[in-house]
């Protein structure tokens, strides 16, 4: 028999549940933009701040700060969806054919020389025009190209509804200045754990989030601008140096190989075209981001956060198959605080 008063608590939590499922279908369509502001916010607070100590009203620096950082987004952003599919869809292009033809690598780059990189050179290209390899190199290039071409021309073509996603943005972001420190305590208020924990969980999410926003996602942007400058510089504007640039990114957050699964091919296919400078300037551009990768990176992070790279690995994985491109953040940082709940679970023990 249920008393009134456990019927009054249970009926509390069933309401309250429905509440939060309800307000989660809400904000779902424009969750992206929110988590979007709350990074972009974390990443250009001490621009905020820098603004707000010359112009020192609170409500105008939040309101200019947000404006400047949108239009410096905005604008590359939507150029670099724009090149992202006219590449993806010239490179379709220029491979099918070459790959249709069998001549995805031509053997008479090398011809008889026994060197090694050209006896690796010929098997790969007796390899790739085989019939049915060409079949498979033919279906997996055109699945790729198809999803990055949808994916940018939905993004730029959907106008009204970006428009709408960069206000809330916008909105969200200016009051992430102007209010940060009411919400950060509102934060360590309604956090359900023990007042003594919670000052350890502040600090931990804070950590977390600086080692996955400037530890990894920024390191990445900046591991794929350096992969785009190389194939620019050292392939050729032809290259599709955006879109391989954007390839490198990504691999960034793989750990070990990473971005190596690029570099080394196009490497070795450098050099066995016989373009010398071209292969020397692109080990360059590897070792750049094989240092940033396992030296600057640590250093960057440094012992405020030991995320371990499985945990981001999974999490960003994990995260784009659930929620999409905001997955990339959110799924690291779930990972990390459940392993950081469980510490604390431990300690309390």
């Amino acid at each position: 028999m249920i008393s009134p008063k456990q019927y009054q608590n249970y009926s509390f939590i069933a309401l309250f549940a429905g509440i939060v499922i309800l307000a989660f279908l809400l904000v779902k369509p424009f969750l992206i933009s929110i988590v979007a502001a709350f990074i972009i916010g974390y990443i250009f607070f001490p621009v905020y701040c820098v603004i707000k100590r010359v112009i020192k009203n609170k409500t105008v620096s939040a309101l200019l700060t947000s404006f400047i950082i949108i239009v410096i987004i905005t604008i590359p952003l939507i150029f670099l969806l724009n090149a992202i599919s006219n590449e993806a869809y010239t490179m379709y292009t220029v491979s099918k054919q070459k790959i249709v033809a069998g001549e995805l690598f031509e053997t008479s780059t090398c011809g008889e020389d026994s060197t090694f990189l050209c006896t690796w050179y010929n098997k790969i290209a007796g390899y790739a025009s085989d019939m049915q390899v060409r079949y498979y190199l033919t279906q997996s290039l055109e699945k790729i190209t198809t999803y990055l071409i949808e994916s940018s021309s939905t993004f730029i073509f959907s106008v009204p509804i970006r428009i709408l996603e960069i206000f809330i943005t916008f909105f969200i972001l200016f009051y992430y200045f102007k209010d940060h420190k009411r919400i950060v305590n509102k934060l360590k208020t309604v956090l359900p754990i023990k007042r003594s924990f919670k000052k350890d969980i502040v600090k931990k999410i804070d950590d977390i989030t600086y080692a996955i926003v400037f530890g990894y996602i920024l390191v990445a942007l900046f591991e794929g601008a350096i992969g785009a400058l190389g194939f620019y510089l050292f392939v050729g504007p032809h290259s599709s140096y955006i879109l391989w640039g954007l390839v490198i990114a990504m691999l960034a957050f793989i750990p070990l190989i990473g971005a190596a699964v690029v570099w080394i091919p196009a490497i070795i296919l450098q050099f066995s075209a016989l373009n010398i400078a071209g292969g020397f300037g692109l080990v360059v551009c590897f070792l750049a981001t094989s240092y940033i990768d396992n030296i600057s990176r640590p250093k960057i992070i440094g012992k405020r956060a030991n995320v371990h790279p499985v945990m981001v690995l999974l999490g960003v994985l994990g995260g784009l198959a659930l929620l999409g491109p905001i997955g990339i953040f959110i799924g690291p940082l779930t990972l990390a605080l459940l392993n950081t709940f469980i510490k604390l679970f431990e300690n309390k023990k």
